[in-house]
């Protein structure tokens, strides 16, 4: 591995574990359940507002409270596929949190999904050590 590869797959775990520190404050039942995590290609530059999940998908990862395991993409893709829609108050039996780079190093674009009207965005900036919430991009 280069260091650039280095430093992206540093970045991944960083990121991977700041959002099962998240499912774990924010909402531990549906944790206990799972949640499906992915990575999208990177946000385009002149991209003003994006919702993570319309960019292409890159990897997929099963979390839930005992740890994080990789997954095939297809899977992910195929639970998206018949993600139905609930009462607005009702949270998923399944969470759901997409991440992607922006353009500018080391900073993403993470959004958590727990159920219809239940989520929230985030642009983060990624150190050597943790993970930083810069502002939050949007919530329901």
């Amino acid at each position: 591995m280069n260091v650039s590869e280095d430093s992206a797959q540093s970045e991944q775990s960083c990121l991977l574990e700041f959002l099962q520190d998240e499912w774990r404050r924010r909402s531990p039942v549906q944790l206990r359940r799972g949640v499906w995590i992915s990575q999208h290609e990177a946000v385009a530059a002149d991209a003003l507002e994006v919702s993570v999940l319309s960019l292409p998908l890159r990897r997929a990862w099963w979390m839930d409270w005992d740890g994080i395991e990789p997954r095939q993409a297809l899977s992910f893709k195929r639970f998206c596929d018949y993600l139905s829609p609930r009462g607005a108050q009702a949270p998923y039996e399944i969470g759901m949190s997409n991440f992607a780079a922006f353009p500018q190093a080391p900073f993403y674009c993470i959004d958590n999904t727990r159920g219809p009207l239940d989520g929230g965005g985030w642009r983060v900036r990624v150190t050597s050590s943790a993970v930083e919430v810069l502002e939050r991009r949007w919530m329901s």
